[in-house]
């Protein structure tokens, strides 16, 4: 499936370019449908995700993608609102399946009403919504398939949390309802991957919220699981606040065990895919489509953009009924965390020369040549006591 596309070599090296953020660039900080994705490198690579999916589900055709590629590149270099970016992708893939059917002159009826009812079929009729979710557990969906709100987590212990925070006169941190058994899907590519990266939500909104944890964290702490920085800022807004030694240390083991199972296994991009007709009865119709007098890029344009952010499901889903995706995610472990809860490739700070010499040479080396010194200066003094007589 997609996985089998993100092995090509063409498309590893485009994903090593959008690491070294050399080929996609935003006007402006960007808020991706409510939510803040302020590394633009982060949302390039959810957006050729989302390309490759689109591709994979409705040109069907790797023979194809290398031209793709090409133009996608060409895309990013060249526009810097996503929006456009969006649309322009929308294009290719109406331009290669366009080419897979020899179709050329898309202005005529019988090819505009061929491209869009293949695309719907494709896309709508036989097409997927996708949930978002840690790599932690993608082992037990794999295995067990998945439901909803059951599987490892502690959610009792985060309930006390916020009745704890109340105790000292601090609103409720987690807006989460615990007690509920249901998650969102989603037709968004882009939200998919984002959530599967942020999960659970409601701690990571936790820890980057800047009221509670101060300016000092960032989302590329999140990103590189720089654990201690949370766990400072944790420790300085508990002291602040004259949180109990207790109520401290309850929080603090909470969010360590949180901390370690979300990263118990390797951080991938995790996707949950289920049939849409699965989830949503009654949908857009093919006749909305060919009955609108627009081009067939608009047509195509409209169809594939995300029109389901939060669609909720409470049920089973059993293996036989989903797939799942799993796509590399580019940050690099920068800090991990051990079973002893202490990190392991924590650089320390540059030291000065000093420091240096005095690791190089030891302190006993440095008491050495203090004491030659001083028997130096005794042998001097003697010479010159005999000298005077």
């Amino acid at each position: 499936m997609l996985e089998d596309i993100l092995k090509r070599p063409d498309v590893s090296k485009f994903i090593d370019e959008l690491k070294k953020s050399n080929i996609f660039h935003l006007r402006d900080q960007l808020t991706y449908s409510y939510h803040d994705i302020s590394m633009s490198y982060e949302l390039g690579l959810y957006l050729f995700y989302d390309a490759l999916l689109k591709y994979y589900l409705i040109v069907q055709d790797d023979s194809y993608l290398g031209d793709f590629l090409d133009q996608i590149q060409k895309l990013y270099r060249k526009l810097d609102v996503v929006e456009d970016i969006q649309m322009g992708i929308h294009k290719l893939i109406c331009n290669e399946l366009m080419d897979k059917l020899h179709i050329t002159d898309s202005s005529l009826e019988d090819n505009r009403q061929t491209v869009i009812s293949i695309a719907y079929d494709r896309y709508i009729r036989n097409g997927y919504f996708i949930h978002g979710f840690s790599s932690s557990y993608y082992h037990v969906v794999r295995d067990n398939g998945f439901i909803p709100e059951e599987y490892e987590n502690y959610y009792d212990r985060f309930q006390k949390i916020n009745a704890m925070f109340h105790k000292y006169n601090i609103s409720t941190v987690f807006t989460k309802n615990f007690a509920e058994k249901k998650v969102f899907f989603t037709d968004d590519v882009v939200m998919g991957c984002y959530y599967s990266m942020c999960s659970p939500m409601f701690f990571y909104q936790f820890l980057l919220n800047q009221r509670l944890l101060g300016k000092r964290v960032s989302e590329e702490d999140y990103w590189y699981d720089r654990y201690e920085v949370f766990e400072n800022a944790l420790k300085r807004f508990m002291s602040n606040h004259l949180f109990s030694e207790k109520d401290k240390q309850f929080i603090l083991d909470l969010f360590y065990d949180e901390w370690k199972l979300l990263h118990r296994r390797k951080r991938k991009i995790c996707l949950l895919l289920i049939e849409r007709s699965k989830l949503l009865e009654q949908d857009v119709s093919l006749d909305e489509f060919i009955n609108d007098k627009a081009s067939v890029y608009d047509i195509i344009d409209r169809m594939l953009s995300s029109k389901y952010n939060h669609i909720t499901y409470d049920k089973k889903i059993p293996v036989s009924d989903m797939k799942l995706i799993t796509m590399e995610h580019f940050y690099e472990k920068k800090i991990t965390l051990l079973e002893n809860g202490k990190i392991e490739n924590y650089k320390e700070p540059d030291k000065s020369i000093g420091q240096d010499f005095l690791n190089a040479y030891g302190n006993v080396s440095l008491f050495l040549l203090l004491g030659s010194l001083l028997i130096s200066l005794g042998v001097i003094f003697t010479i010159i006591s005999l000298f005077r007589g």
